[in-house]
């Protein structure tokens, strides 16, 4: 098509104008890649495992806030001990007197 001075070029043609009928492409959907049933035994077993090991870590980390626990009552009541001793001797060298 043939303008003053020039040539226009229809908006089809050159792509700048959509078609009404056209859509856009679909997002492309990331797949997992398929899981053998070996696989996935062996993630329960890690799973497994892993919930073992928890457990055992809990465990011990108790026991040892006890212990920890016991050995501050025992050396609480060693104090009381020499401070009754001490008392006593005490005690003793008033009624010497």
């Amino acid at each position: 098509m043939q303008v003053q001075n020039g040539y226009k070029l229809r908006d089809t043609a050159i792509g700048t104008k959509p078609a009404d009928d056209t859509k856009p492409p679909a997002p492309k959907e990331e797949m997992d890649p398929p899981v053998s049933p070996n696989t996935s035994a062996y993630d329960d077993a890690m799973r497994e495992a892993a919930e073992t090991v928890a457990i055992r870590i809990a465990d011990a980390e108790h026991k040892s806030f006890l212990a920890a626990a016991a050995v501050k009552n025992a050396e609480r009541y060693a104090k009381f001990d020499e401070e009754n001793d001490a008392m006593l001797k005490f005690a003793e060298e008033l009624l010497e007197k």
